[in-house]
């Protein structure tokens, strides 16, 4: 539940926010063979299909995916330590391909017999033997090391961490850029720019996404902001969530899919680079690929893990007129934001990530109703009424996608209204949805999730009054989640949430669906 945004955190949301277009893949039937065909040899899908995947052998790794209509393929081709980007077709059951060193195309050819692919190049064969899907248990792994999976061997309860921030510049009309160090400088001389660092407003938090689904769709996420009040403590608030959902290549800023990643030609223009470089990054080297973008008021710059398609430094800078009032003036004044890949976990729930027993479908509402009060020492409360819709717009792929939205009536002016769109499902914390049979499984105080960066502990309470209690704890909130135990569905949501003096008290109770 979402129930306060942040300057900070809303102009790196709108950076960061995915596009939201979920793709949409239909099966084909089979057509009838045409005349003079056998209608049971393997037609062309087939034989794709047979050579997509990750061959190893005689010191060489060739990494393939499918690359559309037509028996063609991509990916890379590892020797020598050094991996090369290929493309390849298949044609009467032999693969015809090449690979570039360079400037450099060179050819080979390959045939495939069980999982023993013979592969030729140069004249020279060589057997690779096909290798078993790899995972990927966070940034400590390697491009060179997995196999080229439709959303880089991530999957759903796979917790991803960035950390986010921005900064406001007012008075600044030059444009800005990062240098190698990642210091903000004058594109014009190079200099670094006072400042820079904090700004005139400026503030830092994360952006955390739990993975709900990933396939040959695509990706789908749930993110949630934290923002940062105390950076000495590293105490954080929750904010805003939001959803998370890519069209099958990209997310946004957020993830690319490594074919296309791979696919990529290195290029390098006034206004354009794309290189492709080793980075460190947890304790290691991590094969990357930089895309640098500047134009005359703005500066875009991306560096995305090649194994994974996950962004691992983002920033940008852009210069336009100022907010009155920011920084205390007005004028020009230059935004800087950054964001960098903290941390990537799999959260180990006691339940699988299949939907709970609730019949949820497209097209039904849930309304959450109660009151919203901001308690104050010496101050006598004033509960507002407060509704948090949920709003299912579709349910497949094991998540839903969800428009969402808050109402806060006051009575004596209209109503506070804001809306955003959620990816839910049981492969995260909180979840909407939990399995019946994993509720009453659970012990009392058993500790489900403690994340390292923000600090959030989610814990079982016990079984109250018929309902399963989960208790999220983090280090200025408290929010209680009570499930139904026959249905497995939310019914029930308190928070309490500390705010300079004061205290943010929520409390709302499933009111019925449609």
């Amino acid at each position: 539940m979402s129930t306060n945004g942040t300057g900070i955190l809303d102009r790196v949301g709108r950076r960061l926010r995915i596009a939201v277009a979920l793709a949409s893949f239909a099966v084909g039937l089979g057509a009838a063979p045409a005349a003079g065909q056998n209608p049971l040899a393997r037609n062309g899908a087939q034989q794709i299909e047979g050579f997509a995947g990750t061959f190893a052998g005689d010191g060489v790794r060739l990494e393939l995916e499918a690359a559309g209509a037509g028996g063609a393929l991509r990916g890379w081709l590892t020797a020598g330590g050094e991996r090369y980007p290929c493309e390849a077709e298949v044609r009467n059951a032999r693969l015809d391909g090449q690979f570039r060193v360079g400037g450099a195309t060179f050819g080979f050819t390959a045939t495939l017999a069980g999982d023993r692919l013979t592969l030729v190049s140069d004249g020279v064969p060589r057997t690779l033997t096909r290798m078993p899907p790899d995972g990927v248990n966070g940034p400590g792994g390697d491009a060179a090391g997995g196999g080229v999976q439709p959303a880089g061997g991530l999957r759903p309860g796979t917790r991803i961490t960035w950390q986010v921030g921005s900064a406001t510049l007012a008075g600044v009309d030059r444009r800005l850029v990062q240098d190698e160090r990642g210091r903000w400088v004058d594109a014009r001389n190079g200099q670094a720019v006072p400042g820079a660092d904090t700004g005139s407003s400026a503030g830092t938090g994360y952006l955390q996404a739990t993975v709900l689904a990933a396939d040959a769709a695509g990706l789908a996420a749930d993110g949630r902001n934290f923002l940062l009040v105390d950076p000495a403590a590293g105490r954080v608030v929750s904010s805003v969530s939001l959803a998370l959902v890519c069209d099958g290549r990209t997310a946004g800023d957020l993830w690319m899919r490594p074919a296309q990643l791979a696919a990529m030609q290195e290029v390098d223009e006034n206004d354009h680079r794309v290189a492709r470089l080793r980075v460190p990054f947890g304790g290691r080297e991590r094969a990357a690929i930089v895309i640098e973008t500047r134009g005359q008021q703005g500066y875009f710059r991306n560096t995305y893990d090649l194994a994974t398609g996950l962004l691992l430094m983002g920033s940008s800078s852009t210069t336009a007129a100022a907010t009155p009032g920011a920084g205390g003036q007005g004028g020009i004044a230059t935004t800087i934001t950054s964001s960098q890949l903290l941390d990537v976990r799999e959260l180990a729930l006691p339940w699988s990530a299949t939907p709970g027993a609730a019949d949820l479908r497209a097209g039904q509402q849930l309304r959450y109703r109660g009151t919203y009060t901001t308690r104050v020492p010496g101050v006598p409360d004033l509960p507002l009424d407060y509704t948090y819709g949920i709003d299912i717009r579709s349910a497949e792929r094991g998540f839903l996608l969800c428009d969402t939205w808050t109402r806060l009536s006051s009575g004596y002016a209209p109503p506070q209204e804001s809306r955003s769109q959620r990816a839910l499902g049981s492969a995260q914390l909180p979840a909407l949805l939990v399995p019946p049979d994993a509720l009453r499984a659970l012990r009392a105080d058993q500790v489900l999730d403690d994340d390292p960066i923000t600090h959030f502990r989610t814990v079982f309470a016990g079984i109250q009054d018929g309902r399963a209690i989960v208790v999220e704890q983090g280090p200025s909130e408290v929010t209680r989640y009570a499930y139904d135990l026959r249905t497995g569905l939310l019914v029930d949501i308190a928070l309490q949430q500390h705010q300079g003096v004061g205290t943010l008290v929520v409390q709302v109770a499933l009111q019925g669906g449609s």
